[in-house]
Parts: structure tokens; C-alpha cells; sequence
């Protein structure tokens, strides 16, 4: 590993929240957030550099799609992974390729995420379609 890396996890249930912080607690610096707006408070309010977010598609008050959308405008090319429970429909793939954001399916096997955190820590890109699995 490279880097340690900041990481901004975006989830609206606290037991989701817990076991992503838990499980990529070895890549660096968690925070976490309980809904959009709160990260984007953390985003442009704190003087945090974040390295990744990853944010949970749906949520009450600023859904993923919402949140991202105004954090892209606001950030630019901030490294983006959006986890999704619902079945990724080709309306929410375009989307996320429009937004260059990575989509992956919301479930107990973190290897993928796992596999993404390990390319920003060696300072590589993300694309979409990186880690779609």
C-alpha cells in the first residue's frame, strides 16, 4: 500500500455505516456520514481532504444520486463509489457513467471495495467500470 487514504462513507442506517467504517478501517482515516447533506457539511464546511467516497444510493433527504451530483459539481473528479441494493438498472449504469461514478452492488463481500481503495491508495485513477461487481 502506497498511501493512507481519507475516506468518506455515506450511509442513512448506522449498521451498514458500522461495518463499512469497521471493514476499511486498514486503508486510513474514516468518516462517516448519516445522509447526503451531512457530508456535504463535511465536505465543504471542515478543512478534510477526502481521498474516496463511498455513499450508499438510497437514502432519506439527499439521495446518492442527488449527493453525488452535487458533490461532482462541487469537487470535480473526487474518486466516487455509489453501493446500491436495488438491482442496477441501465437508466442508474448511464448515469454513473455520465458522472464517472463506480456502482457496486450493496452486499457482505467487500472485495471489489477492498480492490479500489487499494488503486487510490497507489495513486491510480478510477473509471467507471473499474469494479463493477
Amino acid at each position: 500500500m502506497k498511501g493512507m487514504l481519507t475516506i468518506l462513507v455515506v450511509d442513512d442506517e448506522p449498521l451498514s455505516r458500522q461495518l463499512l467504517t469497521f471493514e476499511l478501517e486498514r486503508w486510513g482515516t474514516l468518516i462517516a456520514a448519516s445522509d447526503g447533506n451531512e457530508a456535504l457539511w463535511l465536505c465543504n464546511a471542515t478543512n478534510l481532504i477526502f481521498d474516496i467516497v463511498i455513499t450508499d444510493y438510497v437514502m432519506p433527504h439527499l439521495n446518492g444520486r442527488e449527493f453525488v451530483e452535487i458533490l461532482r459539481a462541487e469537487h470535480g473528479t473526487l474518486p466516487i463509489v455509489l453501493l446500491s441494493a436495488v438491482q442496477q438498472s441501465d437508466d442508474l449504469l448511464d448515469w454513473c457513467k455520465r458522472y464517472d461514478v463506480i456502482c457496486l452492488e450493496k452486499s457482505s463481500d467487500f472485495t471489489a471495495l477492498h480492490s479500489l481503495c487499494a488503486r487510490v491508495a497507489e495513486g491510480k485513477t478510477l473509471e467507471f467500470g473499474a469494479a463493477r461487481r
